[in-house]
This record gives C-alpha cells, structure tokens and sequence, in this order.
C-alpha cells in the first residue's frame, strides 16, 4: 500500500519569516490564555476538516505547520512543525494545501505584507509569503491541492498560479482535489532572482542590510540575489526580524502576546 502525505499550512499571514526570522509560530509560542480563544479553535477545526477531506483521498499521513495557534489536544491524528526554519517537505509529499488564510482577520490589504514591510519582489515581480511557499513547494515538484481562506489573501497568489485550485469547502473539496488531480503545478522563474523588501522607515531596511548577502538599494529597500527559487526562499526564511512592530501594534493581537 502506497503512503502518502500531505503537508497542510495555516495561516501564515503573510510576513512569518519577517516576524520570527523562521516560518510560523515560533517554538516559544505558548499562552495558556489563549486555549479557548475563538481563533485557535476556529482553525483547529478548520485544519481538522481538511484532515478528514485529506484521509477520506487515501492521504495515510498529514502535516501542518502551525503558523495560527492551533488546540492540539483537539487535533486529529496528525504531526505538528512549530518554529521552522523552512517548509519540511520532500519527494514523499503528494501535496501541499493552505487552508484558512486570512482567518487571522488582520490583513488589511491585498499586497501579502503588513505597514512596516511595504512591498516583496521577486524580479520586479510583487510576491507575498504565501506565493513564496507555493512556488517553492513547486520548485520541489510538490503541487498546490488546497488553496481556502479570505479572497483578500488570495490575490497575489493567483497572479502567480491562475489555476490554483481555490475552494470554500475545505473538507469535501479537498478530498475531490486529491482523487480527481485537480493539482498546480506554477510556472517557475528561471535563472537568478533578485528579492526586494521595500520597508517603511530607513531604520528597518538598516537592520535588515546587516544580515550577509543583503545590500542597500536605497534608504528604504534592500535587494538578495539567488540562484533559483529555493536560493530566493531561502533568503526570505532568514530575513529576520525587521517588521516585528507590525504584529505587535496590531489592534487584533492577543493582549498576552504583548507583555
């Protein structure tokens, strides 16, 4: 018998690498307040459905890298990545799906960034966290089964992947997606890729230039250059802690994530 996993990514919002300097929630991340906060326990159950879409395909083994707090007591049988400093994938994988973007609720555009990181480019191209990790799951010749989450969130993706299969229903639709190979496979960027984080202030493109292999563009942009997608994904995972005062200035993050 054939096994077969899937990798499952939550909401990412959009600049985790900027935030912790890794993908998702960092290893620390642990308040006992938030047990019974409707989020968590909103994309538990989110992440569970997918679950059971993923099981009911023949999908033996599931992964999710928790990037929103999840209720672990409350998950289905499944394997839990926290403080990551990359998406762990490999050739076993059948698939990736990202299930619940933008149920976080703070997003407030469709750019893929927050206010004190301003704009991300791959090759004069706009590119946002969640495109990154697609592309990348691409590059290892891992599709997209799942794309779910508010339309807002989704936009830069599908400029990327206009065949993402994007769907509301993440259970049922998800199990359709994995029997009937209704998969993306993106076109990826050949050759060198250049990625530019555009900041707010000069103070952040500052501390970002400081990391090996940045350079200063200009008072408010810093540009890496790469040998393909893995090289760009790379860069993105250690761009560190730049725009951490956007996530914490947010008016939606829990009070005990600020003291």
């Amino acid at each position: 018998m054939v096994h077969l996993k899937l990798y499952i990514m939550t909401d990412v919002s959009r600049i985790s690498a900027v935030l912790w300097g890794g993908l998702g929630l960092p290893p620390w991340f642990n308040f006992p307040e938030l047990a019974g906060d409707k989020l968590r326990l909103s994309m538990t159950e989110t992440v569970n459905r997918a679950v059971r879409g993923a099981r009911a395909a023949g999908i033996s083994e599931c992964v999710v890298h928790e990037a929103c707090p999840l209720d672990w007591p409350s998950l289905d049988d499944v394997s839990v990545v926290r403080g990551g400093e990359t998406l762990y994938l490999d050739g076993s994988f059948a698939g990736i799906a990202f299930v619940g973007q933008g149920l976080v609720g703070h997003v407030r555009s469709t750019t893929g960034v927050e206010t004190n990181l301003q704009e991300i480019k791959w090759n004069g191209r706009r590119v946002d966290e969640l495109t990154i990790f697609a592309l990348y799951a691409g590059a290892l010749g891992i599709p997209t089964v799942m794309v779910h989450g508010a339309s807002c969130v989704l936009e830069t993706l599908l400029k990327w992947m206009p065949d993402a299969p994007v769907g509301e229903d993440v259970e049922n639709e998800l199990t359709a997606n994995l029997l009937n190979g209704r998969f993306c496979r993106p076109v990826l960027p050949n050759g060198e890729i250049t990625t530019s984080l555009r900041f707010r202030v000069p103070q952040l493109a500052n501390f970002h230039a400081l990391l090996p292999g940045v350079n200063r563009i200009d008072d408010v942009t810093t540009e890496t250059h790469s040998a393909g997608v893995a090289g760009a994904f790379a860069d993105y995972c250690r761009s560190g802690l730049a725009a951490v005062a956007d996530w914490l200035e947010n008016t939606g993050v829990h009070a005990s994530c600020k003291n």
